[in-house]
């Protein structure tokens, strides 16, 4: 391999460029930055959008939020200009950066990274549940990443508290006080998009120039997004796979970029891929965001034939339609949101579950299930799932997982120990190889759910069964 192969390549994609070809211009220089200093000039939203959608109906697209929301009058804002710059760049940072001083603070109190994220989505899903039971009015103003600004019930706080003193090995003291101070960050804030509100500038609202350059590895390409926020620039990377599979999705769910030459559209997508990219870093969900192995999944869907993905995100989902914990930068991308909001209403059909290893995401999942399987038992209707959940020796003795394992809807259990079969790692749009290499996260239990007419839709037959573990266990790092 030539010298030349042996550092990055990086090539800009400017203005007119077709982003899904193969070939792309090349950048002969680069900055001491590490991306291109070329550009895709932010093109005014009210140019030829391709069929843009408005701003009200489209989280990550449309027209220009109107001056109001930019200088932050209340008097006149309408709750769509309101979105785009909770949508913003910007804003996707600041959430970050108060995301952050929290995970510090729980680190030097001796709380690993694992024990951290299980808290924070104890505290997502518990906020947002009791937001929903509580009417559409304390759903607003709830933000996404950091939900704690109103005051929440008991139950919830010490639900909360208690992940921390079991699982990250803190006293109650210690788990109060990181409590009250992530509440506090998230009150901060708050007055810190209200400040981006006033400060960002009106033609960078809906469409904030987001630079593009391909990078090319030795092994494979990447695809650099970079955001320049003040004097700081941010730059995120993904494989060129995953940046074409996000084109094609936002282009089936929200509109044409005619492959890359309507500026106007593309830099649209540009702004939504790079605040699903953050926030997915910001929450640092490696482990929880493990999906998989793409052999897998084709048998699953050759066998079981589903329908919709539970517990994806963009970057890792493999169905057209998908469920996913942040539906304000998923939806552009197939996302229908919350898993728990979609199994509030009766269904039909084959869906695989496959959610993070929770305890109060599997507590609220069984219940919801129990409930669907019994009302499409009720209607004879064809209903199945299959749930896919992190199975130590703890957890099986758990009563939620007892609970599903003797639920007359259980037709099938497979266990495998860890060593047995393989996931995804939850940074694939990162990595050269994770898609050829599954690693081992823990033991796995795989729930198969079917009410009376979906075990006769999709018979778990014996050979049917013996080739999703045959085809499962071949992705064993070891096989």
């Amino acid at each position: 391999m030539g010298k030349k192969n042996k550092k990055e390549k990086k090539r800009g994609l400017d203005e007119g460029t077709n982003l899904g070809a193969e070939q792309l211009p090349k950048r002969v220089k680069l900055d001491g930055k590490g991306y291109s200093s070329s550009r895709i000039a932010a093109a005014p939203a009210s140019g030829n959008g391709g069929g843009a959608a408005s701003a009200s109906t489209r989280s990550g697209g449309g027209a220009a939020a109107s001056t109001s929301c930019v200088t932050g009058t209340s008097a006149g804002t309408s709750a769509a200009a309101a979105a785009i710059i909770l949508s913003h760049p910007a804003v996707e940072l600041a959430r970050e950066s108060a995301l952050a001083k929290i995970r510090a603070v729980a680190k030097r109190k001796g709380v690993s990274n694992s024990a951290f994220e299980k808290w924070h989505f104890t505290w997502l899903l518990g906020a947002g549940l009791e937001a929903r039971a509580a009417g559409d009015a304390e759903m607003d103003g709830l933000d996404p990443v950091l939900p704690v600004q109103k005051k929440f019930g008991l139950d919830l706080a010490e639900r909360i508290d208690s992940v921390l003193v079991q699982e990250g090995g803190v006293d109650e003291r210690q788990a109060r006080a990181i409590r009250v101070l992530a509440a506090k960050a998230a009150q901060k804030l708050k007055t810190e998009i209200k400040r981006l509100s006033k400060s960002i500038p009106a033609e960078s609202v809906a469409t904030p120039t987001i630079t593009v350059a391909e990078i090319e590895l030795p092994t494979h390409r990447q695809v650099g997004l970079a955001f320049e926020g003040g004097a700081a620039t941010t730059m995120l990377k993904l494989n060129k796979t995953h940046y074409d599979k996000l084109m094609q999705r936002y282009e089936l769910k929200t509109e044409s970029t005619q492959k890359g030459k309507d500026l106007a559209a593309l830099s649209r997508f540009h702004k939504a891929l790079f605040n699903v990219v953050q926030r997915y870093k910001t929450i640092c969900g490696g482990g929880f965001q493990c999906a998989l192995p793409p052999l897998v999944w084709s048998t699953l869907r050759e066998e079981l034939n589903f329908e919709v993905e539970g517990f994806a995100s963009p970057l890792n989902c493999t169905l057209p339609t998908f469920c996913s914990a942040f539906k304000d930068t998923d939806a552009v991308f197939g996302s229908v949101g919350s898993v728990f909001e979609w199994l509030e209403e009766d269904r039909e059909g084959s869906f695989a579950l496959n959610p993070p290893y929770v305890n109060d995401y599997y507590e609220e999942l069984a219940k919801l299930l129990k409930q669907r399987l019994e009302a499409a038992e009720a209607s004879n209707t064809a209903l199945s799932f299959m749930v896919v959940v992190g199975a130590n020796d703890a957890v099986r003795k758990s009563g939620w997982y007892t609970g599903l394992e003797k639920l007359p809807f259980c037709r099938k259990l497979l266990f495998m120990k860890i060593h047995e079969h393989g996931f995804i790692d939850g940074r694939q749009h990162m990595k050269k190889d994770a898609l050829e290499k599954p690693l081992a996260v823990c033991d796995t239990g795989a729930f198969f759910l079917q009410s009376a007419e979906g075990a006769k839709k999709w018979p778990l037959t014996k050979e049917r069964m013996a080739k999703i573990e045959q085809v499962w266990r071949g992705t064993a790092p070891s096989a």
